[in-house]
């Protein structure tokens, strides 16, 4: 990133189930958002797709409140997912530094 002279300041995650590989296993890709070039990296662009979202505040270990959250509104709202393990997003807002206190996350599920 420094080599290429780009921002590390959106970190993004995207999970994607590996069904070829088992029920439960994922793929998943973790880096920044980038526009443009980024030479000697690997460029993985996630497709546009609809998504439900929920914002996170604070540390990671509570982002699994946010995801079942998350679930139960899609659920709730009558939307799909793609079956039991569904590809998530995650787009860090705000993350700068250890102290995970003011991180601000938007957590995604990728709809059907």
């Amino acid at each position: 990133m420094d080599a290429a002279r780009l921002s590390r300041k959106t970190p993004v995650s995207w999970y994607v189930p590996e069904p070829s590989v088992s029920d439960e296993a994922l793929r998943v890709y973790a880096g920044f958002a980038v526009t443009g070039d980024a030479p000697g990296l690997q460029i993985v662009e996630m497709p546009a797709a609809e998504v439900a979202s929920v914002i996170h505040h604070g540390p990671m270990e509570g982002i699994g409140q946010a995801d079942r959250a998350l679930a139960r509104w899609v659920d709730s709202h009558g939307y799909e997912t793609a079956g039991r393990n569904p590809r998530k997003r995650s787009v860090f807002l705000e993350a700068n530094g250890d102290d995970q206190t003011d991180w601000v996350v938007d957590v995604q599920l990728e709809l059907t």
